[in-house]
C-alpha cells in the first residue's frame, strides 16, 4: 500500500487563496478587455468629438444624460491596451487553473486500490509495502 501523508490545511488554503485571487484578476482583466475598455473608448470618442466641435462646455450635460461620469476623459485605450488585457487574463487563469487542480488533486487521495491510505506513524513503518498495521 501507499504510504500517505497528511499536509497542513493552512499549505492548502494558501494555494486555494491564491488561486482564487488569481481567478478574480483574471475575471477582471476578461471584463476589462471586452467590456470596460471597449465602453470608455466610446465615452471619450464622444468627448473628442464634442471637443472638436467646440462643445466642451456642454459635456457635463450630455455625459449627465448618458450616465456617465462628467469629469474628463483620460486618454484612449488602443488596441494594444485591449489585448494586454487578454494577455493577462490567460496568464492569470492558467495560473488559478494549477493553482486550484494542486487543491483539489490533493483532497483525499486514495491508495492504488482503490481504498483510503491509513494514517501511518513515522515509527511504525517497518518496511517499504508497510500498511500500519504490521
Amino acid at each position: 500500500m501507499a504510504i500517505r501523508a497528511v499536509t497542513d490545511r493552512r499549505f492548502y488554503l494558501r494555494y486555494l487563496l491564491i488561486g482564487l485571487v488569481a481567478l478574480g484578476f483574471a475575471c477582471w482583466a476578461m471584463y476589462d478587455g471586452m467590456i470596460g475598455y471597449p465602453n470608455e473608448n466610446v465615452i471619450r470618442n464622444a468627448y473628442a468629438q464634442m471637443a472638436e466641435e467646440g462643445r466642451e462646455d456642454e459635456w457635463k450635460d450630455y455625459a449627465k444624460e448618458q450616465g456617465w461620469s462628467t469629469l474628463k476623459p483620460e486618454r484612449p485605450h488602443g488596441p494594444g491596451d485591449i489585448a494586454m488585457q487578454y494577455i493577462m487574463a490567460g496568464i492569470a487563469g492558467f495560473a488559478s487553473l494549477v493553482l486550484l487542480t494542486v487543491v483539489l488533486r490533493s483532497r483525499g487521495r486514495l491508495d492504488r486500490v482503490g481504498r483510503r491510505s491509513p494514517a501511518c506513524e513515522l515509527g511504525t513503518i517497518t518496511h517499504e509495502r508497510s500498511d500500519c498495521r504490521d
